[in-house]
């Protein structure tokens, strides 16, 4: 009799975890995730009012899930479309507060905001990103970012002067994480802001831009940079409905091939170092820098640039400057 209650007893005990065990594995099960597809989309499209599709999603062992074929739509607006997004990250490390992620690639994305968000507009598009990270540890505070790569996004962002300004508190938790970042590369990424109300238009694009090696320690404020390269770079910034003048117009400032090189980057409080190793850029007006390279550091005592060359198509200029902070803090 003893023995048979024993038994009752551990069977009431396996059973949440068996059914949970099955409940993991028909997860897996491409019918199932068929199945739970239609549900989740339905639920959704009926709590948001949008109309949400999904294509396909695809579950596989142990943490590596496939969406594709996403679309959220408010009509007559198309708020997002995905083709594809891909996440694969290792399971053990979780148990122990630890992420370990192996990709998370997301392609093909475009987005409308239409008027969800008060005051603004955000149309782009997203070609491809790629995130590879091993070390991200939710307990010591600290991310390794292996390798990022962003292609083929452009996003446009619209202001208007209809927001309502609400005051907020201010005070938050300290950030205390640390954040390394081995490689980092941009290729054909733009953005652009309009003020209609200021008739102010700014955009930006980079060709090819690459980043090796930052750190970033919040809690101590310490950053570095060990490179940094941007190349087929271009900037505009154009105000009021007047049209260019001819040569240089503080209204209309057009920049092209801007090319930077930086070495080096420190900062620590007083403790910076910036090692500029190239940069060069063509203006509208016909102002172009052919050159300028040059080294900056300063520590606890002084300020110094050791020197400092710009070069035009028609001159050349050489600069060497040497203080102290104690100067610096002197109000006359």
């Amino acid at each position: 009799m003893k023995r048979k209650w024993i038994k009752w007893v551990s069977w009431i005990l396996l059973t949440p975890i068996l059914l949970f065990v099955v409940l993991m594995v028909l997860l897996y099960v491409p019918p199932v995730q068929n199945f739970l597809r239609k549900q989740a989309t339905s639920y959704a499209s009926e709590a948001t009012g949008m109309q949400i599709n999904v294509g396909r999603i695809d579950l596989r062992f142990p943490l590596n899930l496939l969406v594709r074929d996403v679309e959220v739509i408010q009509v007559p607006d198309t708020l997002l479309t995905l083709g594809s997004l891909n996440v694969h990250v290792q399971a053990m490390p979780l148990f122990k507060g630890k992420i370990e992620v192996d990709d998370i690639t997301l392609q093909q994305v475009t987005v409308n905001s239409a008027d969800l968000i008060e005051g603004m507009k955000i149309r782009g598009v997203l070609g491809r990103f790629f995130l590879e990270s091993h070390g991200v540890d939710l307990t010591d505070e600290t991310a390794v970012i292996n390798h990022v790569e962003l292609s083929d996004t452009h996003i446009g962002l619209v202001l208007n002067d209809t927001a309502t300004t609400e005051k907020t508190d201010t005070a938050s938790v300290p950030i205390n994480w640390k954040v390394d970042l081995h490689q980092l590369n941009l290729e054909n990424v733009s953005f652009s802001m309009q003020l209609p109300a200021d008739s102010m238009r700014m955009a930006a694009h980079i060709g090819e831009a690459s980043v090796n090696d930052a750190q970033a320690d919040l809690k101590n404020q310490f950053y570095s940079l060990k490179q940094f390269l941007l190349s087929g770079g271009s900037a505009n910034y154009d105000t009021g409905a007047a049209k260019p003048v001819e040569g240089f117009d503080a209204s209309h400032i057009a920049v092209r091939d801007i090319r930077i090189g930086l070495d080096s980057l420190l900062y620590k409080g007083r403790d910076m170092n910036a090692v500029l190793r190239e940069f060069s850029m063509n203006e509208r007006s016909g102002l172009s820098i052919t050159s300028l390279a040059g080294r900056a550091y300063s520590n606890d005592s002084i300020i110094s640039v050791p020197g400092l060359k710009l070069q035009t198509p028609h001159s050349e200029i050489d600069l060497s400057a040497h203080t102290y902070w104690e100067l610096v803090n002197i109000p006359t």
